[in-house]
């Protein structure tokens, strides 16, 4: 800083003097810069113009800096007269990097490379060419400017760095207001768009390191074939289909089913035409399960540079499970002759089976088909008794002979499935041990009613009730299965559901909620463990979840397939869904699992409540008093102090 000021004194004696002081801290404390004497630096009388210089070697310059002059006469007749204070600031010497291609400033943090500085490349033939651009490093600074990488101070990194190389090194240092230059040469190793970023370290204090963004574009004018499926580039060589190319057909119906994947053949060359070289279709299709594929649309066997020509591979598997084979298409590119990849599909056969929901009621709009039987039965709006939103069932007391404590269904015809599962949300409220409910079942429009399920409040703990007897609101799930090995599915809409309270008070309520019933078919298992498929009533396999393959490693399991008579194993709500693993970690054997979270430390004993801190599925049937056999594997020490770790459990 320069402080310059005008001054003249009159009456100052010999010894007197004033002081020009300098304070970094508001005034708090002051630092003499400049002293002036009577008789040494000024005579009376005379003007004068001094200029007192400061710099921040010896000076703290903050936001708070002051200045003042101060007079140290012997009287009040002694006078300094100022006038004219300038105070001027220099800024410090600091270097100021810049860089320009093609003279036009490239910014610091480009990300866009253009033609215009330089850094787009532009199209290069990957065989024989190669493009070099020279940039420039201006120090537009007061000082000399230091890259101070070691060199050759420029560093090229990326996704195709390797395809940039530095080919002319700049110098360092660079002076004020001097240049350097260093260049780079790209060099395509493959077609397409090749990219890649520039860093330069130095010493401009908001610059560093100083960053840009490259790109050229390979090309040829040989043919130069690629190959895609799904939009996707399928490798010259690869031997891992997947259904993102398309190379894997997926999974395909045995007895009627097909699926068509169609390939693009692309010509990237700039000039010559890419030749298909085979005989006519001019796709070669091998390996084990061959027969399974077949060439249905046939590409042209000469494509102009920059063209395409797509063809067909149609998959109609023969036999059930992984069927694959090897596409093989000769051509004139010079390193991709013959282009090859494998190719894959799954057979499998659909059971004549399966699950159809025949009814469903959440009864908020009305009573969805159902009718109230009497005066101890009704449709309420209370959101605590309604598992969701808002309306439900209510049911209360007893009537042994009659419908009074009863809601019933709708009539349906159920002589097409082999069983019937009828699901449900319910909560009681007053119930004390013993007190009840009941899903029946008439075969004959309700003339007669069978017992499907008694469910009992009690205990559940000590094993002698299936609900708490408790006024508190817990809701459970049920499934009531009907076998038509045990109930009668007659043809015609005769076949009624009811749920009938035998408590023993109007005071005694059961809520039901969310009604679904379902109809299976059941399946024919065409295969088994050990070969074994008669009498198969439950199969769940790991590697089949969907009933043909597996699914995504920590994806949660809604439903897990039965492979054998279609008991298909699902959780009560999805917050009890198990996980999926399919990994090195987790997987028996290199076979998949499901894994299934509980802390047997939290989780209640009572295995009915619908509790997210534990994870379920289950079925309503397929397992009897009959043999099983399961693999698993606890992830802690299994103890006798533990609540019920229950793994597989039937239930009468």
């Amino acid at each position: 800083l320069d402080f310059t000021f005008d001054y003249e004194t009159i009456s100052m004696e010999s010894g007197e003097d004033f002081w020009v002081q300098y304070s970094s801290n508001g005034g708090s404390s002051w630092t003499t810069i400049g002293d002036y004497n009577s008789g040494v630096e000024f005579n009376n009388n005379t003007k004068y113009t001094p200029t007192i210089t400061i710099d921040t070697g010896s000076y703290t310059f903050a936001t708070n800096s002051q200045f003042r002059i101060r007079c140290d006469a012997s009287n009040n007749g002694d006078d300094v007269y100022i006038d004219n204070v300038v105070i001027t600031g220099y800024a410090a010497s600091a270097p100021e990097i810049n860089i320009i291609g093609n003279a036009t400033n490239i910014s610091d943090g480009d990300t866009t490379p253009s033609t215009a500085d330089d850094t787009d490349f532009g199209n290069v033939d990957v065989t024989a060419g190669s493009n070099a651009n020279t940039f420039t490093i201006e120090n537009l600074g007061t000082a000399d400017l230091i890259l101070t990488d070691a060199s050759p101070y420029v560093v090229i990194s990326g996704t195709h760095a390797a395809d940039f190389t530095l080919t002319a090194n700049p110098s360092t240092p660079i002076a004020a207001s001097g240049t350097t230059t260093f260049t780079i040469t790209f060099n395509p190793s493959a077609l397409g768009l090749r990219t890649a970023s520039v860093s330069i370290a130095n010493d401009d204090s908001d610059e560093n390191p100083y960053n840009f963004n490259i790109q050229g574009t390979g090309t040829t004018t040989l043919p130069e074939i690629n190959i895609q499926g799904n939009a996707t580039d399928i490798a010259d060589g690869d031997i891992t289909p997947t259904t993102a190319d398309d190379t894997d057909f997926g999974n395909v119906d045995v007895t009627a089913g097909t699926n068509v994947n169609t390939f693009t053949i692309q010509n990237q060359g700039s000039s010559l035409s890419l030749n298909l070289t085979g005989a006519s279709p001019y796709v070669v299709i091998s390996g084990a399960h061959a027969a399974d594929f077949t060439v249905t649309a046939i590409p042209s066997n000469s494509i102009a540079a920059g063209g395409s020509t797509t063809f067909d591979i149609t998959f109609n598997p023969s036999a059930i499970g992984l069927r694959t084979a090897s596409i093989s298409i000769a051509n004139n590119d010079t390193d991709e002759n013959p282009y090859n990849f494998n190719i894959q599909g799954t057979g499998f056969i659909p059971p004549p089976c399966g699950t159809t929901t025949i009814h469903t009621a959440d009864f908020e709009t009305g009573l969805d088909g159902w009718t109230d039987g009497g005066g101890d039965a009704a449709r309420v709006n209370n959101a605590s008794r309604s598992y969701s939103n808002s309306w439900s069932l209510e049911i209360r007391n007893n009537d042994t002979s009659g419908n009074t404590s009863s809601f019933l269904s709708p009539l349906f015809d159920l002589s097409s499935y082999d069983k019937v599962d009828f699901k449900f949300f319910f909560t009681a409220y007053n119930h004390e041990n013993s007190d009840n409910f009941f899903i029946e079942y008439s075969s004959d429009s309700g003339s007669t009613w069978t017992t499907v399920n008694d469910y009992v409040a009690g205990d559940i703990s000590s094993k002698n009730g299936d609900y708490e007897s408790t006024n508190s609101i817990i809701f459970y799930c049920k499934t009531a299965a009907l076998l038509d090995t045990v109930h009668s599915f007659p043809a015609g809409t005769v076949s009624q559901f009811r749920v009938r309270s035998d408590a023993s008070d109007t005071t005694d309520l059961v809520y039901i909620d969310n009604i679904t019933i379902n109809g299976v078919s059941y399946c024919t298992p065409t295969e088994g463990p050990g070969g074994i498929t008669s009498d198969l009533n439950l199969w769940l396999k790991a590697d089949h979840i969907d009933g043909v393959s597996v699914a995504a490693d920590g994806s949660s399991v809604t439903s897990w397939y039965d492979s054998g008579k279609g008991n298909n194993a699902e959780p009560t709500t999805s917050t009890r869904a198990p996980v999926f693993k399919n990994n090195p970690t987790d997987n028996f054997n290199f076979n998949p699992v499901v894994y299934f979270d509980n802390e047997n430390s939290t989780s209640n004993g009572d295995m009915t409540y619908l509790l997210s801190d534990r994870d379920v599925l289950q079925g309503s049937a397929g397992f009897n008093s009959n043999d099983m056999f399961v693999v698993i594997i606890p992830d802690r020490s299994v103890t006798s102090s533990m609540i019920p770790l229950d793994t597989f459990t039937g239930h009468d």
